[in-house]
């Protein structure tokens, strides 16, 4: 809620290193997480901001992430400057974007991504900006959800619908930095920001009106059988997709059910409000965030796991990017 936040200088920072632990645990306490400040954030409206996004892992093993597209810009109160301020109540309103620093009745905490896409990416030119921005956004997030998640022990397959909500600043030359994971985000009414209400009801509809549905469906035997047709067709298919050769029906029927219900309720609209992180189709270039080298795992799997881990994950890939040839 950016209560607790601190901005130190450089020599700051190295005086209470030099000083030693205790030094360090008397001025700021003994839990800290230190950050390099982005001090040349993109602004909008002379004010800084950030983005927050949310991150679905709808299965952990075998691992597959959403980005759900429509986030919202969380602005500063005050404008932007590098200046210390002594008043530590009015410096936290230039730097900390948390809607804890507006007025939760009157403050307008929050703008959509259209708004800011209108602001600072009009015109030909700006939409293609912005298509790089979230390119790079992207690859940002996947790779550190990659890099956290892939050296977890590998589990027994199981489905999970965790939502992350994920904070991400941009700084002047338009690169996106991660600023904070969020295990927990309050997926709210935002009290004070319609803006905030009109990404949350649909985010939270997707998640526990069609995807958690969708995935029980596919677990059952009934739901099991009336697909079967789709599924089987499918199957045949993917046995010449490149990586797949020599793999057995069974095993593509096996791993198909869960992931057609997850393309059904995220990405079967025409303007979807979900992309695939992963597994995108050039998975195999992050595998060593896995732990997957040539088909094997370091995972504490055994070869043939990590061998059905592989499988599940091309089979992700091929069918999330539009490889579905049994409509």
């Amino acid at each position: 809620d950016g209560h607790g936040v601190r901005r130190a200088s450089g020599e700051e920072v190295r005086a209470l290193a030099a000083g030693g632990g205790k030094m360090v645990a008397r001025r700021l306490g003994t839990e800290l997480v230190v950050q390099r400040y982005v001090d040349d954030p993109l602004l909008w409206d002379g004010k800084k901001f950030d983005l927050r996004l949310y991150v679905l892992v709808a299965s952990m093993q075998p691992l597959r992430l959403y980005l759900y597209r429509q986030g919202y810009a969380r602005l500063a109160p005050m404008n932007y400057t590098t200046a210390h301020g002594k008043n530590r109540t009015l410096d936290r309103k230039v730097h900390i974007t948390n809607r804890s620093q507006h007025n939760k009745k009157t403050g307008r905490c929050a703008k959509t991504l259209d708004d800011l896409q209108k602001a600072l990416f009009d015109g030909v030119a700006g939409r293609k900006a912005w298509k790089v921005l979230w390119g790079r956004i992207e690859e940002l997030l996947r790779r550190s959800f990659l890099a956290v998640l892939g050296s977890m022990p590998r589990l027994e397959e199981r489905l999970c619908g965790k939502v992350y909500g994920v904070d991400v600043i941009i700084d002047a030359q338009q690169w996106p930095h991660l600023l904070e994971v969020n295990r927990a985000p309050a997926i709210d009414s935002g009290i004070g920001c319609p803006e905030i209400r009109e990404v949350h009801e649909p985010l939270a509809r997707d998640i526990l009106e069609v995807l958690l549905p969708g995935h029980a469906a596919a677990a059952t035997a009934d739901s099991a059988a009336a697909a079967s047709r789709r599924v089987g067709r499918l199957a045949e298919a993917l046995r010449r997709h490149p990586g797949l050769e020599g793999t057995s029906a069974a095993a593509l029927q096996k791993v198909l059910p869960p992931i057609l219900a997850e393309k059904d309720a995220l990405l079967s609209a025409k303007k979807s409000r979900w992309s695939v992180l992963f597994p995108t189709t050039d998975w195999q270039e992050l595998a060593p965030l896995l732990g997957i080298r040539n088909g094997l795992s370091s995972g504490g799997q055994s070869p043939a796991a990590a061998a059905a881990e592989r499988v599940a994950t091309e089979v992700a890939a091929a069918v999330l990017a539009g490889n579905d040839q049994s409509r």
